[in-house]
């Protein structure tokens, strides 16, 4: 049974026998290999001085940093020689048990150019249980049953501990931001249901129709389309109330909504939040393919809201439409006091409403600079 817990080291047979304890099991210099190159990568992450990396081989400078941290710890570790024992090996797996164990994890985080709207794992650790989730007051309108949906979706894929398979297991999305983990899909959880439910898509439809058309109308101001000034035009578009017969477009997407809790009461038929993670490739795992089972996850709306699973037939999206009905989406950014702002259909609605422009998540997504 493996006993160290950071994805960087668990299931490593040389480091797992130094935990258990093993007497001859230990890390000294001359010794050689990739074991030595994630302890090394631990030290270095940590802060600790190895100038030459973490090249598998254990000299001087990597003896000087196990010394270094073995006196940094509270109480010093001792003796305080140039050993990885189980004392060493357990302390550095603490360091890194949570929430940010796995490397490439760890390493995105350094990088990331949207810095009030990564809503990461590490801030998901510190949220709880301090504080609770809360929405925008753009947002707030959305109808409670999917409020509470989507905040335990984003507790249980954003758990610091692992994914909702269980402790331990690799991480279900590496944050809530628009580089990560941006959208899911409203679905019913059959693919051929009621007919009553054609009239609920085809609200959905018009609210896109709609957007495109405020789109258009944000064009017309002579700003950059995308940019800065455009952004706060097409958000002004978005949350102006509604003239006559004519609903504001926020009024209109709470209606549809609304719309889906009703037809689910009369068909008593389910409705589910589709969630795909690791939705950017330069985000994600570089083994990562885009039907990898572990980027599809679902939980109820109604008849109420459930903890999230993993989809039985993955994130293809030939599957996904094999198994359920789409009807819409939920587009949401998540700050870094974990306020969600949630709109549709696309996340550049969402992020407007934040003064987030699509121009600076298209350059981050990309890993390119913007001023």
């Amino acid at each position: 049974m493996a006993l160290l817990k950071s994805a960087r080291f668990r299931g490593d047979p040389v480091l797992e026998r130094i935990r258990a304890g093993t007497t001859s099991s230990y890390l000294t210099y001359g010794q050689s290999g990739s074991h030595i190159g994630a302890v090394q990568y631990g030290l270095i992450d940590l802060g600790y001085s190895i100038p030459s990396g973490a090249t598998g081989f254990f000299g001087n400078e990597t003896s000087a940093a196990v010394v270094q941290f073995k006196q940094d710890q509270v109480p010093p570790l001792t003796p305080t020689d140039p050993v990885v024992g189980i004392g060493t090996m357990t302390a550095l797996d603490t360091a890194w048990a949570m929430p940010c164990a796995d490397r490439d994890e760890w390493l995105s985080w350094q990088t990331r150019r949207i810095p009030a709207f990564d809503f990461n794992r590490s801030r998901e650790l510190a949220r709880r249980p301090i504080t609770s989730y809360t929405f925008n007051p753009e947002s707030a309108v959305i109808p409670v049953q999917f409020r509470t949906a989507m905040t335990v979706g984003l507790e249980a894929l954003l758990d610091p501990a692992g994914s909702p398979d269980g402790p331990f297991t690799p991480s279900a999305t590496w944050g809530a931001s628009p580089l990560d983990l941006e959208h899911c899909h409203i679905v019913v959880d059959v693919p051929s249901p009621s007919t009553a439910w054609l009239d609920t898509r085809n609200k959905y439809i018009a609210l896109r129709t709609r957007s495109t058309a405020l789109m258009n109308q944000a064009d017309l101001s002579g700003h950059t389309t995308f940019g800065p000034a455009w952004t706060v035009v097409y958000k002004q578009l978005l949350t102006a109330p509604g003239v006559g017969a004519t609903q504001g477009y926020l009024d209109q997407y709470t209606e549809f909504l609304d719309e889906v809790l009703r037809t689910s009461a009369t068909t008593t038929e389910s409705v589910r939040l589709l969630w795909h993670t690791f939705d950017s490739d330069n985000w994600r795992p570089v083994e990562m393919a885009d039907n990898d089972p572990r980027r599809a996850w679902w939980n109820h709306v109604v008849p109420a809201p459930s903890g999230v699973t993993r989809t039985p037939f993955g994130s293809d999206e030939g599957a996904v439409a094999a198994h359920t009905f789409l009807l819409g989406d939920l587009q949401f950014v998540v700050d870094e006091f974990a306020v969600i702002t949630a709109l549709a259909p696309t996340y550049i609605e969402a992020a407007a409403l934040v003064g987030l422009e699509e121009k600076h998540i298209f350059a981050a997504m990309q890993g390119l600079p913007y001023p």
